[in-house]
């Protein structure tokens, strides 16, 4: 029988020490992007598909890329292992295949191309098949008997068909097949792990949450034992969807008995710690799952954010590297480094990491941010200026980015223009109080 899919829930989570603070200002904290799941670039995917469906037109998939700032070189990574996974399967797919060449059609890019080729591929596919998948359904409506009856052999069946539809991404269907499943067999613990893993897919936590309860009441009932370390990995994953991070950890410290090198969950252990401002531990965490795959730039980046929050900034440096050792174009490990550098007033060093970041992703204002501050640092206020205009370019309604450059117009003597970026900072921010003392200062 297939079981549980944990391995979706891989990466469920990622949480970043903050952006650089604003100089003579308030602190603020803002977290740098992250790399999506395989999960979210799916749902980002099937998304877009379904507005270039409804009409979105060239530009409005760019806009669409922008709005939700995707990495193209990440998607591409993963659609093409998305089409892999479409043409190895025996599920029928017209529709998506439809989509996805009428994606194509729009000359959007690399994206386009490859998700037309894909498209054309699987609906020449589906075409060639529709005699066998008709043989398919006669052979499906015969394993009925003459009362009507379902048998537990059909409920496994429906919840295979629920399987490949999940690892299509399709957790919609999916879930319709695990309830079929269920209705023929209400105990059939492996349906409402994977219908609860499904639900989490769609953001539905506390479904997915009442579904692996359910399963769990059933492993107790049942004294089910060998994916005990997968159901508590899961169940942690949702409670943590939920917010309820001291009951994730309790959960991983179950699975981890089961599975002590189950580095998936002392990483998420270690996060759901770092969101309990319990960063001594969740360095902890990070080191037993650096045991198990030390080769995980994930989890280094994360260790060096613990670090940093504990004001380490060396230290967290060296996980800086290391996670760029195995990872050189991760530009949130860049941008982080160029942080901590800041913090120890190496602002050289520091705008060089911010440079190596801008390289591999331009469009991230909350890079451009933090070199502007930095520039700052230096006494270099134009160079300042023209990174805030960058960032303003990408997120104009950032208050924090309008008041750095009204500060930076104000170094320069320039105070009418620091006082219309300050007014900038106010319409988007009424009570800024810092905005109105520097706006105070510049009027001064």
């Amino acid at each position: 029988m297939l079981k549980q899919l944990w391995q979706w829930l891989k990466r469920s989570f990622q949480r970043f020490f903050g952006r650089k603070q604003n100089p003579l200002g308030k602190k603020r904290k803002v977290k740098p992007p992250k790399r999506l799941t395989n999960a979210e670039y799916e749902s980002l995917f099937l998304q877009l598909l379904a507005e270039v469906n409804d009409g979105l037109t060239r530009g409005g998939v760019k806009d669409f890329f922008a709005a939700k700032r995707i990495n193209e070189s990440h998607l591409m990574e993963w659609l093409r292992g998305f089409g892999e996974r479409l043409l190895a399967s025996t599920i029928p797919n017209d529709e998506l295949a439809t989509r996805m060449v009428r994606l194509g059609e729009l000359s959007v890019g690399e994206v386009g191309d490859v998700a037309d080729d894909i498209g054309r591929r699987l609906g020449g596919r589906e075409t060639n098949r529709q005699g066998a998948e008709d043989a398919e359904e006669e052979k499906t409506s015969n394993q009925f008997d003459d009362t009507g009856e379902l048998t537990n052999n059909e409920a496994e069946a429906l919840f295979n068909q629920g399987v490949a539809l999940a690892n299509l991404g399709l957790h919609e269907g999916a879930i319709a097949f695990f309830d079929k499943a269920i209705e023929i067999k209400a105990d059939f613990y492996d349906a409402w792990q994977n219908c609860g893993v499904a639900l989490r897919h769609l953001g539905r936590y506390e479904e997915a949450n009442a579904s692996f309860n359910t399963a769990f009441n059933l492993a107790s009932k049942y004294q089910i034992k060998p994916d005990d370390h997968i159901a508590w990995f899961n169940r942690g994953v949702e409670l943590v969807n939920l917010g309820r991070y001291e009951e994730a950890i309790a959960s991983w410290d179950n699975a981890l008995k089961f599975k002590p090198d189950l580095h998936e969950a002392w990483y998420n252990r270690g996060v759901a710690l770092g969101n309990l401002g319990q960063h001594k531990e969740a360095i902890i965490s990070y080191n037993n799952a650096l045991k198990f795959k030390p080769d995980d730039h994930e989890v280094w980046i994360s260790r060096g954010n613990a670090l940093g929050n504990l004001g380490q900034h060396k230290q967290a440096i060296a996980s800086y590297d290391n996670a760029l050792k195995i990872k050189s174009d991760f530009y949130e490990a860049w941008n982080n480094r160029g942080l901590a550098l800041d913090h120890l007033k190496q602002w050289e060093e520091s705008i060089a990491s911010y440079d190596n970041a801008l390289k591999i992703k331009s469009d991230d204002d909350s890079v451009w941010y933090n070199q502007g501050v930095v520039l700052g640092n230096l006494g270099q206020h134009k160079q300042a200026i023209a990174s805030y205009d960058n960032a303003l370019k990408i997120k104009p309604d950032d208050d924090s980015v309008w008041c750095s450059r009204g500060y930076a117009l104000s170094n320069l003597g320039q105070h009418k223009e620091a006082i219309a970026s300050y007014d900038n900072a106010l319409k988007i921010k009424p009570d800024d109080h810092d905005a109105w003392f520097k706006r105070g200062m510049a009027l001064g």
